[in-house]
């Protein structure tokens, strides 16, 4: 059952991010991040944040690939390499 209490936060940053955005320009910018990391980057509890990322997974933004999540544009490139190497 869905929490209608909860609103998706905004970190206070120069353009007022939402969580996902942040998640995703750090993502671009380094490939991967753990949910640790995401911890400290939303400056959220570990209960918080695996909420963000639950939802960004739902919404088919990101995948959880063991402790690492990528953009999933990212996840499919990824695959589809290692498919062409496979068929080498």
């Amino acid at each position: 059952m869905p929490n209608r209490n909860y609103v998706e936060k905004k970190i206070e940053t120069k353009s007022s991010l939402s969580y996902e955005e942040i998640i995703i320009n750090y993502l671009q910018e380094k490939g991967t991040i753990t949910r640790e990391v995401t911890e400290t980057l939303l400056n959220l509890s570990k209960s918080g944040t695996r909420k963000v990322i639950t939802k960004m997974i739902e919404k088919d933004l990101i995948i959880q690939v063991d402790k690492y999540i990528v953009l999933k544009e990212e996840n499919e490139k990824i695959e589809k390499a290692l498919v062409l190497i496979e068929s080498m």
